[in-house]
């Protein structure tokens, strides 16, 4: 279209200047051509926003937005001991997960809860005299000197430990092939040879024995299934007292807070799934 107006045009010019005398010859200004060109439609190209390309932003959620899911002790404590009321038997536990430090030594040790959670062991005890009185008093099921020699020989006694008195030892390492293998006989180390039989007797039977997985979370018992919130309150304040000990046990000055050092709990029982505790409500 550009090219034909321009060819019309130029056409003209030359008709006119053959045909009139040179001093009456048109002459056209500068840029008559240009400005007859016709000028080329734009279209907006439409910019592309969130909504098109389909990332919209995630508004941040203010404090008061956010529902906590997770559970306080009593409303925990209340569910399992309604899923489980027909088990008294069962026990409640406790998953800590912790963030251990690289150094640190794992996470071990053996605890007296405030509100005890006995176990179901059977404990024989080598001593005799008064020691023996103190020991059956304590709660010891078997107690004797030689007189079990043979029992323990024959596979009579069913026992789950065995302490001894200093004085009694001696006779204890004649049946030590068959305590041995097993685990069983007694130790100055293990503290099992032992003046305080009442002390370890206690320790023995109402002692809980807690440690740290490869990832660190530590699995703990806090009671019986029929225990009221306030005593499982209180054990478990207890045991995380104890696992707050090791941040002082990380290597090098690096300081570890403590509500990162501890970041979840959960707690089940024995048949029980594990319920999320809600973590503003301890204080450490």
């Amino acid at each position: 279209m550009l090219r034909s107006l321009a060819t019309s045009t130029t056409a003209a010019m030359r008709s006119a200047s053959a045909t009139a005398p040179n001093s009456a010859r048109t002459v056209l200004p500068a840029g008559f051509l240009l400005a007859h060109r016709a000028a080329p439609t734009l279209t907006a190209i439409p910019y592309r926003t969130t909504a098109t390309t389909g990332c919209r932003r995630k508004k941040k959620k203010k404090a008061d937005d956010i529902v906590d899911n997770r559970l306080l002790i009593k409303d925990a404590v209340a569910i399992l001991n309604n899923r489980e009321g027909a088990q008294p038997n069962h026990s409640i536990h406790a998953l800590i997960k912790v963030r251990p430090e690289k150094g640190m030594p794992p996470l071990r040790g053996t605890l007296i809860l405030p509100e005890k959670v006995p176990k179901k062991i059977r404990i024989l005890c080598f001593a005799e005299g008064a020691a023996a009185e103190a020991a059956k008093a304590a709660g010891a099921d078997i107690v004797g000197t030689t007189d079990l020699i043979e029992p323990i020989t024959k596979g009579e006694l069913q026992f789950d430990m065995v302490i001894s008195t200093p004085e009694s030892f001696t006779v204890a390492t004649k049946v030590a092939k068959i305590l041995g293998p097993k685990g069983l006989m007694p130790n100055v180390k293990k503290g099992t040879v032992t003046t305080e039989l009442a002390m370890t007797i206690d320790v023995l039977k109402n002692s809980i024995r807690y440690t740290s997985g490869r990832t660190g979370d530590v699995r703990v018992t806090v009671g019986k299934v029929g225990f009221t919130p306030e005593q499982v309150e209180k054990n478990l304040k207890f045991v995380l007292d104890e696992v707050m000990g090791y941040i002082a046990l990380a290597p090098g000055k690096k300081k570890i807070k403590r509500n990162k050092f501890v970041h979840k709990i959960w707690m089940n029982a024995t048949f029980s799934p594990a319920l999320p505790l809600r973590m503003t409500q301890f204080t450490f």
